[in-house]
Parts: C-alpha cells; structure tokens; sequence
C-alpha cells in the first residue's frame, strides 16, 4: 500500500504517480528524526579523510555487535519499505 500525497494535481497511486513535489527525499525521512547533536556528529563525520572514515565504522559496528537490541517490528518494516518504493517512483519518475 503506497502513500502519496493528497493534496494539488498529483497523480494517485493507481496512475503510477509519486509523491508531493517539495517532499523530502528517502535519506531525508530516515534521518529527520535526528537530534542537533547527532546531525553535528554525521556532519563531522563526513568531514573526515576516508581512512579514519573506515576505522570510525569498524569501531560502530563492533560496538553494535556487543550491544543488545530487538528487531523491527512488522510495522516498523513496512513503513521503511514504503520510503524505498516511494524513493524509487520518485527517481523513476524523473527519467
């Protein structure tokens, strides 16, 4: 089940259309729920020549492999695969 913006002349669902003109993109969505501090530390991270780049990563994702967490929920799964298909239409759309 897609969802499409509702509002103007955009094309529904059924005619192939994509969402609203002016919505944010994919990586938009995923990563607006950010906090300053957490923006500050990707913007920081970018910043770094590749080599330190790499050993930050191996460092995180050691970190994540000692760290206990819980699956997604079905819920949480769903709405992640909306923004890809969404993200996809989107690209599509524009040739």
């Amino acid at each position: 089940m897609r969802q499409y913006c509702t509002s103007g002349s955009v094309r529904g669902a059924a005619r192939g259309g994509s969402p609203c003109r002016g919505e944010p993109t994919l990586s938009q969505r995923i990563i607006s729920p950010m906090t300053n501090a957490a923006k500050q530390l990707i913007d920081s991270f970018d910043a770094l020549p590749e080599d330190e780049k790499h050993e930050v990563l191996a460092q995180l994702l050691r970190r994540l492999m000692s760290t206990p967490y819980s699956s997604p929920s079905d819920e949480d799964l769903l709405q992640a695969a909306d923004l890809v298909f969404q993200d996809y239409d989107r690209r599509e759309n524009q040739g």
